[in-house]
């Protein structure tokens, strides 16, 4: 399924993050992963390896199978988008 959440850094850095957990159906895939996109976070994106705790607060829907990249290209985009409002909502309760 897709998620919020926050990932937190080694350092204490907290950032908003749109958690993917599940096979990647858009493109055919069979192994269970879980991927998540840094919202807002200005590192580059191929420096990869870093510990991090996710921290789910939030299922958004189960996986969608796309026909093809640009209708999930859309969707993650507003995925994103309710990501970031969910996030807002923490912080000013």
């Amino acid at each position: 399924g897709i998620y919020a959440g926050v990932a937190e850094f080694s350092d204490g850095t907290r950032v908003s993050a749109a958690i993917s957990v599940g096979t990647k159906p858009t493109f055919g895939g069979a192994q269970r992963v879980c991927e998540a996109h840094l919202l807002d976070h200005d590192a580059p994106l191929d420096d990869y390896g870093w510990d991090i705790r996710l921290e789910f607060t939030r299922f958004l829907h189960e996986q969608i199978t796309f026909e093809s990249i640009e209708p999930l290209l859309k969707r993650m985009a507003r995925d994103c988008d309710l990501v970031r409002h969910y996030a807002g909502e923490r912080t000013t309760s």
